[in-house]
């Protein structure tokens, strides 16, 4: 993509530390489009995490996280999937409803996980 030669046709991207998928465009149209989609918050994002187990013994809890981000705004909802390691560690689905920096690690640790 010549849009932004720099980003070299990335479109979205992950926080250093975090491993998962990284969307790239082949051409200037489909960059113009992704970044326009994730910029009007049109992409859906769905995270899955290991963290400490602070869910109990049910491996069925789900949940919604209201707290603010950087003073913003920021909402997540979360599902643990499973828990793991003899129920010391939960393998957490994470959607966010916004997309603040560091919005999943900011409220995984809101609630001691």
């Amino acid at each position: 993509s010549t849009i932004n030669p720099e980003a070299r046709g990335i479109a979205h991207r992950l926080d250093r530390g975090a491993s998962g998928c990284l969307i790239v465009a082949k051409n200037d149209y489909a960059h113009a489009n992704l970044v326009s989609e994730f910029f009007r918050r049109k992409a859906q994002k769905s995270y899955i995490t290991l963290v400490p187990n602070v869910f109990g013994e049910t491996s069925l809890k789900a949940g919604t996280i209201d707290h603010s981000v950087d003073k913003k705004p920021a909402l997540s909802v979360y599902n643990v999937l499973k828990t793991c390691n003899g129920g010391l560690s939960a393998l957490v689905e994470v959607n966010t409803e916004t997309g603040r920096k560091h919005q999943v690690r900011s409220h995984l640790h809101s609630i001691g996980a």
